[in-house]
C-alpha cells in the first residue's frame, strides 16, 4: 500500500470503529412494540425508568386503553407494557 493510500485508510478504519460502536450502543435501546390486535412499530427506550417514545403513527387507530401491549427488547424476551399515551 503506497504510503498516501495508508494515509487514508487509517482514519477511514477508525471512523468505521467509531460507526459500528454507536451503532451496537443505539442499537441497544430500540424495541418492538405489538398491540392486543396485532399493530406493530417500533420505538427508542428514552430513560433509565423504561418510557418509551414511539411514533403516533404507529399507535394510532390502535385503542390505547387496550392493554398490555408487548415489547420485545434487543435481547428478543417479550414483556407486558402499557401504553398510556
Amino acid at each position: 500500500m503506497s504510503e498516501a493510500a495508508s494515509s487514508i485508510a487509517a482514519p477511514t478504519a477508525e471512523f468505521g470503529n467509531l460507526f459500528r460502536r454507536a451503532i451496537a450502543r443505539a442499537s441497544a435501546s430500540v424495541v418492538g412494540l405489538t398491540s392486543p390486535r396485532g399493530g406493530a412499530t417500533s420505538g427508542t427506550v428514552w430513560t433509565d425508568e423504561g418510557v418509551i417514545v414511539t411514533s403516533h403513527r404507529g399507535t394510532s387507530g390502535r385503542r390505547q386503553h387496550e392493554n398490555p401491549w408487548k415489547l420485545t427488547g434487543p435481547d428478543q424476551l417479550a414483556r407486558d407494557v402499557e401504553l398510556i399515551g
